[in-house]
């Protein structure tokens, strides 16, 4: 049996070829693409951007989902991907990106500290926030300890039935820290 298949395939897409061989044993059965073209996926460089020259990559065919940042750098917090080593960030972590061709991005760090809050009691509810009107609630790195940026003001709750209430802020500096809440 012979003919032809055309299939239309966009980048990315897998295309799987299957061969049957005749059972007579006849010589010359044999199979052949046409006009095949194959590419291989534009590059994401990574940088590490930390006055060293760590790197990793990350395939891709025009469009994707950056891969989660893997680099680590003491006393500073990642915040994001710019396209040059002192640019502003472009990209989020895991942002979808679309590219036509290899690229460097460039991992922006800003300063930051370690601050624990001991909360009496302490199976208290408390909540810290990166703004005074307490709407963007900020992550703890575990429990009560957080890994905050130098230089802002954060704003806490901590509220348990049968005490009063409390509300305060503290100024992150460049030294980690204990922040003590008592609950009346």
């Amino acid at each position: 049996m012979s003919g032809t298949a055309t299939v239309q395939a966009n980048a990315g897409d897998t295309i799987k070829i299957s061969y049957y061989r005749s059972s007579s044993g006849e010589e010359g059965n044999c199979m052949w693409l046409s006009n095949f073209a194959a590419t291989r996926p534009s590059q994401i460089t990574f940088h590490a951007n930390d006055g060293t020259e760590t790197t990793a990559q990350q395939g891709i065919f025009g469009t994707g989902t950056l891969q989660a940042n893997t680099f680590t750098r003491d006393g500073y917090r990642f915040v994001g991907w710019a396209e040059t080593a002192n640019g502003a960030v472009k990209y989020a972590d895991k942002a979808g990106i679309t590219i036509t061709g290899n690229i460097d991005l460039y991992a922006v760090w800003t300063k930051a500290s370690t601050v624990t809050f001991a909360v009496t009691p302490d199976d208290a509810m408390f909540k810290l926030y990166s703004d005074e009107a307490r709407t963007n609630l900020v992550t703890p790195a575990s429990g009560t300890e957080y890994t905050l940026d130098v230089g802002a003001t954060y704003y806490y709750t901590a509220e348990k039935f049968g005490y009063e209430n409390t509300e305060g802020a503290v100024d992150v500096t460049d030294k980690n820290e204990m922040v003590t809440v008592p609950l009346a």
